[in-house]
């Protein structure tokens, strides 16, 4: 540990009262990213979005590489599913037409996954 202290103080300038601070701040960045892209992924379904553009733009072998893609989610969507209908439960106060699809929420739930693992090269850096 104490070399971990003295590389903090002397190198970055960092004093250990901060570093506290620094991992929550950290960690609320992690939060606050993973629910904007799950957010994102539900109202925009990018997968959809892709497969649909790709019908009118991609070549016939690069549309069903994607639809490819899209199938494999579906396939993990059921894996996701048991855990979404947990989450679902907290929407159980809320009016019938609020309440999100639980197919849907598992779908969000694996885009924003995959699309976090993508841009890990963007996303750490700032964090």
């Amino acid at each position: 540990m104490g070399r971990l202290r003295e590389k903090l103080v002397d190198e970055w300038g960092i004093d250990m009262a901060d570093v506290p601070t620094a991992l929550v701040a950290h960690e609320v960045a992690g939060l606050g990213t993973a629910i904007s892209f799950g957010v994102f992924c539900y109202k925009v379904r990018p997968t959809a979005q892709l497969v649909a553009v790709s019908s009118m733009v991609l070549s016939e072998q690069r549309r069903l590489r994607l639809e490819c893609w899209q199938h494999r989610i579906h396939q993990r969507m059921n894996d996701v599913m048991d855990r979404t209908l947990r989450v679902q439960s907290l929407f159980k106060p809320l009016p019938e037409r609020y309440r999100p699809s639980s197919q849907r929420l598992a779908v969000a739930l694996i885009e924003s996954g995959l699309l976090r693992k993508a841009l890990i090269p963007v996303l750490v850096p700032p964090k």
